[in-house]
Parts: structure tokens; sequence; C-alpha cells
């Protein structure tokens, strides 16, 4: 715990352990279910034998950008609030038991030898979050090359940041490229950092694709400012 609130404060950033493993195996599965279901989807997927997260991540390779994208914006049931009940003890210590929680999280699907699934390196705070907001990021498997998503010292972020608008960098990509952290993570591990934290995905040589969901959270008495309610919704640890 220690170590988290250190981190948290010295670079921004931190990983932390679920106690609750069962939780992220049941988005896991909620989220197959929900391809497996949808009626635009299966009618794809339904040619692939499809059963769990390690088919999924093989599969995906041979979806096309559209479909892709059908898939990111499937709703998994109670995926915000169980997340966060994987992770209750960390945040519970830091955050408080009343959270503000985003209603509908992201889901990302990497997929290797091509650049059209990449996020491009930002931070929360350029899209309009508050800055008491913070993200948890979540793999539904093992990530163990440069796959997941890399992240930048909060400290470093802005400076790099500033840097940027003053001498007017076009490419902020190149600018980041020697800052980039790429943190390992095993199955019930996640990346917990905040909105000045610089965060993206890059190219990367793999069969598999990297599928993972990130949600947004922050304590229930800070603002939301650009963010109301329409994104977020309360919840009780």
């Amino acid at each position: 715990m220690k170590n988290l609130k250190k981190d948290l404060i010295n670079k921004g950033w931190t990983i932390i352990k679920s106690e609750k493993i069962n939780h992220i195996q049941k988005i896991s599965s909620n989220f197959i279910k929900e391809i497996k279901t949808n009626s635009n989807l299966n009618k794809i997927i339904t040619k692939y034998d499809l059963k769990n997260i390690e088919d999924m991540r093989k599969v995906a390779n041979y979806l096309n950008d559209d479909t892709l994208n059908l898939i990111r914006k499937l709703y998994i049931k109670d995926c915000s609030f169980n997340i966060l009940k994987s992770f209750s003890s960390n945040i519970k210590k830091i955050f408080g038991k009343k959270i503000l929680v985003q209603k509908y999280p992201q889901i990302q699907v990497h997929i290797g030898y091509t650049n059209s699934t990449r996020t491009f390196p930002h931070s929360e705070i350029m899209a309009g979050h508050s800055p008491y907001t913070y993200n948890i990021w979540l793999p539904f498997h093992n990530v163990d090359n440069e796959s997941g998503i890399f992240l930048i010292d909060d400290f470093t972020s802005v400076k790099l940041c500033d840097y940027e608008i003053d001498k007017k960098i076009k490419s902020r990509e190149e600018l980041l490229k020697k800052y980039q952290i790429f943190p390992k993570l095993k199955l019930g591990e996640a990346l917990l950092f905040n909105p000045f934290v610089y965060h993206g995905s890059n190219y990367f040589k793999n069969k598999l694709a990297r599928i993972s969901v990130d949600v947004r959270f922050q304590k229930f008495s800070n603002p939301l400012f650009q963010k109301y309610n329409d994104f977020f919704t309360s919840y009780n640890i």
C-alpha cells in the first residue's frame, strides 16, 4: 500500500493487483458472451470456434476495422463495478468508499502488424477530464511485450507537453519515444494512473491481439469539470 501511494506521488502511475480475480474472469467471460450474442457480430464471428479470450486474441487478427469498432462499442454488464470490486482494497484506502465511475468503460483491441489500432499518445486531461480523474487500464490476459500501453511519468509528461507547445513540435510520437515505459502485467494486474500521465500504444509484432478495458473514476467529492453525470455514475465500493 505504501509503495502504491509512493508510486502515484512520484510517477503518477502504479501497478495494482486484484484480490478478486474471479471478477476479472467474469468481465472477460461477459465480453465473449456479448460478442457471441450481438446480432451484427454473430454473423461474422460464427464461423470461428470462439470459446474464451485466448481464442478472441487469435480471431481478432482476421477482423476488419469496422468489426473491431463494433466490438469496442459493446456494453459489458456491470463492467465498471466489477473492475472497482476487483481492486477495492487499493481504491478505498486512497479514494474512499464513494466513487464516481465511468458508466461505459472502453474496450480496446490492439492488433499486431498494423498501425490502425494504435492509440495516439495523450493524457486524460487533454480529453477534458477532471484533474482528479484516475484511469484503470486492465488487460484480459498477460502482457509481456510492447502490445500493451506505454506510460510516461506525470512530471515528465507535463514538461514534454509544454515543450511540444512552445517549440511547435510536429511529431508528438517522435518526441515521446525515448521516454516510454511498457509495464509487463500478469492476469489480475492493472495500471492505475492520473490524468497528467502521457500514455498510448505502438505498432507491435505478434499474432495475438491485445484485449483490454479501461475505466475512469474519481472521489465522489471532487468536481467533474467538463465530464458530468452523462459520463459518470456514483458507486459505493
